[in-house]
């Protein structure tokens, strides 16, 4: 009689070296209705927002009309609706870009104590317990030039509470370990050779002993898993052609469109394996001086948002929803445990600190909700007038079983019904 692994066993197969995606057909009765096709979240955070007249959508409902920068949702238009017309709170101290961050997940009035717990980590306390990692937080920058000298909140959305961020990982080895293994990533020659190898055999046994749907799952986890390898420099320098631009050990400065991709793949990977349900992706820090020069804009993000709304800001906008979009589809090409895609059951936000970096401006801050939540509208453009994004934060939070009357210093309804 063949035993069915349990939960927890999948959770630490191959000897906790190798993660594994949902495999209905290895899993007990018992445990199938709880593990299959699990409701997920990623944030996606773009920083010092984006020109309302360059950002918002020129007409509302289905078929809305494209601005600039949001023609570049156009190959996601079916799976997304965009959202305009919502505010965080207002920060009296003026701080803007010193703040934004702090606030833009928590609700609360930047530079507060009002900042409390962010909404993607009350969401994790809610269903990450049985996942390896409750919550994964990722930045595409880290340690780079910042407008105020060294910068502190400015590279945080997601917290626990108002002194203490959740931990946030910048390396694309350290997540390569974080999602795959229970390490946090692999140092050695030895330990370089490809984890794939190293558990083969477990592959062949769960491979032969699963549903011919599950033996798939397996086939397309394992391509998917060789590809980021390669690029994370995770195989033999043999195998590895040398015009591979390896990140380094430690991070890196300035990410790459290759850097970029790679880490969003890791996302897809850590949700499609169950290493997380919940997950954030900062594509750049609050107040970053980081040149842009790769897409025709040599000033820095921040220095960018107090010039005259131009080309470059559409050039920045759309760069930042091109790679939003490739998440989307990502996550799209990927079948769940029910047949439907990994993006039906993941709720996928982009969001901004601000609206009108300027004037740190916190109305009218740019907003798109794509997958399991967005199905219902998807394909329109919802605009409200001054509605609090805590609001939808509220929504976000009752669609992933947490029912809280208020959150932040200005939720106090639900926006939408996600469920």
């Amino acid at each position: 009689m063949t035993t069915r692994p349990t939960r927890r066993a999948l959770l630490t197969a191959a000897g906790g070296a190798l993660m594994l995606p949902f495999l209905p057909s290895l899993l007990g009765r018992g445990a199938r209705a709880a593990d299959v096709a699990p409701r997920r979240l990623l944030v996606f955070f773009v920083p010092n927002g984006l020109p309302d007249a360059l950002w918002r959508p020129t007409t509302t409902g289905a078929g809305w009309a494209s601005a600039p920068i949001t023609q570049a949702l156009d190959l996601i238009r079916d799976r997304a609706v965009v959202i305009s017309g919502l505010r965080h709170a207002d920060d009296p101290g003026g701080n803007g870009h010193q703040s934004s961050a702090l606030g833009c997940l928590t609700g609360g009035t930047p530079g507060s104590s009002a900042s409390g717990m962010s909404f993607d980590q009350v969401i994790a306390d809610a269903i990450g317990a049985d996942t390896l990692r409750p919550s994964l937080n990722l930045s595409a920058e880290h340690d780079t030039p910042c407008a105020f000298g060294q910068c502190g909140s400015e590279e945080h959305i997601s917290w626990r509470d108002f002194r203490t961020a959740s931990p946030l990982e910048t390396s694309i080895r350290a997540v390569f370990g974080k999602v795959i293994a229970t390490g946090t990533g692999w140092r050695s020659d030895a330990a370089r050779a490809s984890v794939l190898d190293a558990v083969r055999a477990d592959l062949k046994r769960y491979t032969r002993d699963a549903s011919a749907d599950d033996a798939k799952r397996l086939d397309a986890y394992a391509e998917g898993l060789r590809s980021i390898e390669r690029r994370a420099a995770f195989v033999p320098a043999s195998t590895c052609p040398s015009s591979v631009q390896l990140p380094s050990e430690d991070g890196y400065q300035y990410a790459s469109d290759a850097d970029v991709r790679t880490m969003l793949d890791l996302l897809v990977l850590g949700l499609q394996c169950d290493a997380t349900r919940v997950a954030t992706f900062m594509i750049g820090k609050a107040g970053s001086d980081r040149p842009l020069s790769a897409i025709g804009v040599p000033l820095g993000h921040h220095e960018l948002s107090h010039t005259t709304p131009s080309a470059r800001h559409t050039a920045l906008g759309a760069w930042t929803l091109g790679h939003f979009s490739y998440l989307v589809q990502a996550l799209d090409a990927v079948t769940d445990t029910d047949g439907a895609s990994l993006l039906d059951h993941t709720d996928v936000l982009f969001v901004s600190d601000m609206g009108d970096g300027s004037t740190h401006s916190m109305a009218d801050v740019p907003c798109v909700l794509a997958g399991a939540g967005a199905a219902r509208w998807a394909g329109q453009h919802l605009e409200f007038q001054d509605r609090p994004m805590a609001d939808l934060y509220l929504s976000l939070m009752a669609a992933h079983g947490v029912d809280q009357a208020t959150f932040g210093a200005l939720g106090t309804s639900s926006l939408l019904d996600l469920s």
